[in-house]
C-alpha cells in the first residue's frame, strides 16, 4: 500500500544497490500442516523465480523480529471505549489480568526488503529520466508485482515503508524499548500518510562503544548474532521457528533469511566450477589411493543435477541466515545465548559470529537488507 506518499529509497553505498522496505502482517506458519507449508516453499520458488526474470530486482531479504508486548495498544483502545458506569469489582480485575498478561506478551513484526544493483537500474533509470529519482522510478515499478508475490505467501498487508518508517524500524532495532513509545505515538496522534515520526537522523543507536569479540553493546542493550547453517538434507518451510521461541519475558529474538537470484550467466558459471571443485577432488583422491566417501559422491552427483537444472532454464539462488538475540545490558547474556543454542540444537547449526558481532546484528536484526556478501567470480571449468 504506497497510501500516496514517498516509499524510502534505500541506498547501499558500498555494494551499489537500491533497495526499498515493507512492514509485513502474516498470519503465521505454525498450525500449518506439512503439505501445506511444502506449498508455500514452492510458492517461495516460484517468486523468486519471476523475480529473477525481472532482472531490476536480484535480492529479497525476509525479517522477523519478536517484540515485547507492553500492552499501549490495548491500553489505548480501553481509554477510548471503557464505560464509566462499569463495576469497580470488574475494573479491578480486568486491570490485574491485563498487568499479569502484559509482563510476558509477545508479538513478532515482519519486514521484507528488496534490492537491486546498479548496474541492473541504471538502463531503466536512464528511461526514467535518470539520477536518483529514475532510479526510484525503475525499483518503484516493481513493487506491485513482488507484493502480489508475498500475498501468494498468505501476507495479508504489504505497507512500503517511508523514510520515517525505515527510521523506526532501525531505530527499534538497536533500542527495543522505544517501541512502547512510538507505538503511543501514532496511536495518539494517527498520520494516514506516514509523514509525521522519527526523523532519519535518529535512527542509529544513541550510544554503542566499540564492539566486543563475542557481542554488541548498543543503547543500552546487548546483543549476540550468529550464522544459522541448514542441515545438508535440507529443511522445510517454517521449520525456524524455534529460533523465535522467546523463553524470558524482556528477551528479544530476531531471524532474517536473505535471498539473491542469479543471472543465468551467473548461474551458469557457479554450477560449472561447482563440478568443476567436485571432480577435481574425487579424482585427486582416487589417484592418491584413498576412498571415495559417500559425501564426496552426492555433492558430485548433485552438482551434475544442479548444472543440468541451469541449462534447463531453472533459476539458481543463493541465501543465508542470520539469527541473533538481545537482551538488557545488565542481564546475563551468555545465559540467553546459550538458550538459543540448545533451541537450535538438533535442527541447525549457529556459528557464532566472532569479531564480527556489529555486522552481524545489521543482517540479523535490521530491515535494510545488507547480509550477503558480494559474489566474486573464483575461476571458470
Amino acid at each position: 500500500e504506497f497510501h500516496g506518499s514517498r516509499i524510502c529509497l534505500i541506498h547501499d553505498t558500498d555494494q551499489g544497490r537500491w533497495g526499498a522496505t515493507a512492514r509485513l502482517t502474516h498470519s503465521g506458519v505454525g498450525m500449518l500442516s506439512d503439505d501445506e507449508c511444502a506449498e508455500l516453499a514452492r510458492r517461495l520458488g516460484s517468486m523468486l523465480v519471476g523475480l529473477g526474470h525481472r532482472e531490476v530486482v536480484d535480492r529479497i531479504s525476509l525479517l522477523v523480529r519478536t517484540v515485547p508486548d507492553d500492552g499501549t495498544e490495548y491500553a489505548v483502545w480501553r481509554e477510548r471505549h471503557q464505560r464509566a458506569d462499569a463495576p469497580t469489582l470488574a475494573r479491578q480485575v480486568t486491570a490485574e489480568i491485563d498487568r499479569d498478561v502484559a509482563s510476558v506478551s509477545v508479538r513478532t513484526e515482519l519486514f521484507v526488503t528488496v534490492s537491486g544493483t546498479e548496474d541492473a537500474l541504471r538502463r531503466p533509470a536512464k528511461a526514467a529520466g535518470g539520477g536518483v529519482a529514475g532510479r526510484a522510478y525503475a525499483l518503484y515499478r516493481v513493487l506491485e508485482a513482488v507484493a502480489d508475490g508475498l500475498r501468494g505467501l498468505g501476507v495479508q498487508s504489504v505497507t512500503w515503508l517511508t523514510s520515517t518508517g525505515v527510521a523506526e524500524a532501525i531505530k527499534t532495532g538497536f533500542n527495543p524499548a522505544t517501541a512502547a513509545s512510538l507505538q503511543y505515538q501514532h496511536l495518539m496522534r494517527p498520520d494516514p500518510d506516514g509523514s509525521v515520526g522519527l526523523p532519519i537522523s535518529q535512527a542509529g543507536p544513541a550510544l554503542a562503544p566499540a564492539p566486543a569479540a563475542r557481542a554488541y553493546h548498543h543503547d543500552g542493550f546487548s546483543s549476540v548474532s550468529y550464522a544459522v547453517q541448514p542441515p545438508e538434507s535440507g529443511t522445510i518451510f517454517g521449520s525456524l521457528g524455534p529460533l523465535l521461541a522467546v523463553r524470558t519475558a524482556g528477551e528479544r529474538r530476531t531471524l532474517q533469511i536473505h535471498y539473491e537470484i542469479l543471472s543465468q550467466a551467473a548461474a551458469a558459471r557457479e554450477v560449472r566450477s561447482q563440478r568443476f571443485r567436485n571432480n577435481v577432488l574425487v579424482d585427486a583422491k582416487a589417484q592418491r589411493g584413498f576412498n571415495t566417501t559417500a559425501v564426496d559422491t552426492r555433492r558430485q552427483t548433485g552438482a551434475r543435477e544442479q548444472e543440468a537444472a541451469v541449462a534447463a532454464g531453472h533459476a539458481l539462488v543463493r541465501f543465508t541466515v542470520a539469527s541473533s538475540l538481545t537482551v538488557p545490558a545488565e542481564w546475563n547474556l551468555e545465559d540467553h545465548a546459550a538458550r538459543l543454542e540448545n533451541d537450535s540444537s538438533g535442527r541447525f547449526r549457529l556459528l557464532r559470529l566472532e569479531l564480527a558481532q556489529d555486522s552481524a546484528f545489521v543482517a540479523a536484526a535490521l530491515p535494510v537488507g545488507i547480509g550477503l556478501p558480494r559474489l566474486t567470480r573464483a575461476f571458470d571449468s
